[in-house]
């Protein structure tokens, strides 16, 4: 065999194994953006179950705060019960005990 059959060879090889490197280089990336995609569609979703948990959160404490002053302008409130109340105007109303 002749020093030129055997270089040709030898290219033809790492040429082989750089084909195949590629692809498996082609294969991580297509794995890598699956993975970004399901990670960050997975971060929306928890943001939006947060968000809804937020939303639930503020509505139930603008409930108690409704019914909160409520008491209050009816006399009903009890100074034990609360130590402060926000009314809508933004002033914080404390009860002395």
């Amino acid at each position: 065999m002749s020093l030129n059959k055997r270089r040709c060879g030898s290219r033809y090889g790492e040429a082989i194994g750089r084909e195949h490197i590629s692809n498996l280089q082609l294969t991580r990336a297509g794995q890598t953006i699956e993975f970004d995609v399901a990670s960050t569609y997975l971060d929306v979703l928890l943001a939006r179950a947060s968000r809804r948990v937020q939303v639930d959160s503020v509505r139930r404490s603008g409930a108690i705060l409704k019914d909160t002053e409520a008491r209050r302008v009816g006399g009903v409130l009890l100074k034990e019960a609360t130590v402060g109340i926000f009314i809508d105007d933004g002033i914080f109303l404390t009860v002395d005990g």
